[in-house]
This record gives structure tokens, sequence and C-alpha cells, in this order.
């Protein structure tokens, strides 16, 4: 079983996910990686045949997952968020490269 963090715990109760539902997108979903992270997108096209119908509540669930522990940061539902993970650089996950921040006085 995957561990996951007090806030995924969290995030998974206010937004009615299972672990086993977590489980089927770690399995099915569509995997990129950014910073050390490991982001997983379920999708529609993702879905196994016959399993449309009974799984088609899991479509726009994404789960952030650390790679070197396993594990899991956070999960949300966006069916639009593989647009936005593939469309950000890596650099925009840490922070804006090349930024200074404002001396204090």
């Amino acid at each position: 079983m995957t561990p996951f963090t007090h806030h995924a715990r969290q995030r998974l109760s206010h937004r009615n996910i299972s672990p086993s539902d977590v489980a089927f997108a770690l399995r099915h979903g569509r995997v990129s990686y950014r910073t050390g992270i490991r982001f997983v997108f379920l999708g529609r096209r993702d879905l196994p045949r016959g399993c449309e119908r009974s799984h088609e509540h899991l479509v726009g669930i994404t789960v952030l997952q650390a790679v070197e522990s396993g594990c899991i940061i956070t999960v949300y539902r966006n069916p639009l968020a593989v647009r936005a993970i593939k469309r950000l650089p890596a650099e925009a996950w840490r922070g804006r490269p090349g930024r200074r921040a404002r001396p204090r006085a």
C-alpha cells in the first residue's frame, strides 16, 4: 500500500475520493515527472474497456506522488490538469528563476 501524507488524507476525505480510487489512478493513469514529483492523471481515454461506466467518476483525478519516498502528497480533480502540467516548465513548480526579491528597507 502506498503511504499518504496527512495533507493527502485530508484532501481525500474532503474531495470524496477513496484510497482504492487513488490506486486505480496510479495503475491506469498517464504519468509525467516534474521536480521530483510524479504527476499521475486519469483521463477518459485511460479507463480500461468495460470499466468506463463504473469508473466514470474518476475521470480528471490527479495524484501527486513524491518520487523518492513514494508518498502521496495530494489528490485533486481537474479534467484539464494534464494541459497545465505539460505546459508549465519544471522551474514553474519551484518558483520563477531569475526573479529577485525586493531588498528590505
